[in-house]
């Protein structure tokens, strides 16, 4: 099955997910990513401590006088987690348009940001691959130029990996509910929101 705009004869909705009316689960998700957000930090520092002996080295690297002042510091650290974002959505985005050939939606929100293709339906297996692309492509992407970069870049490197990584929790999310939706199903992004559908169900 392909991404499609209209759905197929028989298909209905199985589900919403939508975190702007599930105030619940986003406190839920926010807690959570806070979690991760020190676990993968922890474990990028131990990627870079393999791959850049010389950074874990260096104690002169955690100083902010080394990135030109607290306040310096402050607009890396800002600045930083802006791209992890931004670049996040991208990747998103562009596999929206890789599997429709088609524009995606990028918009922002109360406290998030998103890409959406809400004129299509895209089968699960196509969903997922979306959903997970920015964890995996930009986690790659960064250990490769952990072997790159000079060791002054690699802190805000390893801060924009744990912000994208551990703000990949509400795909991580999505995924999980996307997964648990037996048989064939289509699911519809609308950025905000999104819903599944699929045949109905036997009784």
């Amino acid at each position: 099955m392909r991404p499609i705009q209209a759905l197929p004869e028989g298909y209905r909705e199985r589900c919403t997910l939508d975190l702007t009316r599930n105030l619940r689960a986003a406190l839920w998700l926010q807690v959570t990513g806070g979690a991760l957000f020190f676990l993968f930090g922890w474990l990028f520092l131990g990627m870079a401590a393999r791959l850049r002996p010389d950074f874990v080295m260096d104690g002169s690297v955690w100083r902010p006088a080394r990135l030109g002042g607290t306040w310096a510091s402050v607009t890396v650290i800002i600045l930083t987690a802006a791209a992890a974002i931004l670049l996040h959505e991208l990747v998103h985005g562009g596999f929206f348009w890789l599997y429709t050939r088609q524009r995606p939606r990028f918009g922002l929100g109360l406290g998030y940001a998103y890409a959406a293709a809400p004129g299509w339906y895209l089968p699960r297996s196509h969903y997922l691959v979306i959903g997970l692309s920015p964890l995996i492509a930009l986690t790659l992407a960064g250990a490769a130029a952990l072997l790159l970069v000079p060791s002054s870049i690699i802190l805000p490197l390893l801060f924009g990996m744990t912000v994208n990584a551990a703000g990949s929790v509400g795909d991580l999310w999505i995924i999980w509910q996307v997964l648990r939706q037996p048989g064939p199903i289509l699911v519809n992004d609308r950025g905000a929101g999104l819903t599944v559908y699929g045949p109905r169900l036997p009784a």
